[in-house]
């Protein structure tokens, strides 16, 4: 999902204006509850977890 939703970034931006606040940079900050096992290998392989 994670992925989906990043790589068509775009799609969604031009779909509602609110959406342009949803950057991948703080997709994780403050993230009060764990994360799914999917969402976790994806910021893994783009470099925002260890």
């Amino acid at each position: 999902m994670a992925k989906a939703m990043y790589d068509n970034i775009d799609t969604l931006y031009a779909a509602h204006n609110a959406a342009k606040s949803i950057k991948r940079d703080n997709a994780i900050k403050g993230m009060p509850v764990p994360l799914h096992p999917g969402a976790e290998r994806y910021y893994k392989e783009v470099g925002l977890i260890k």
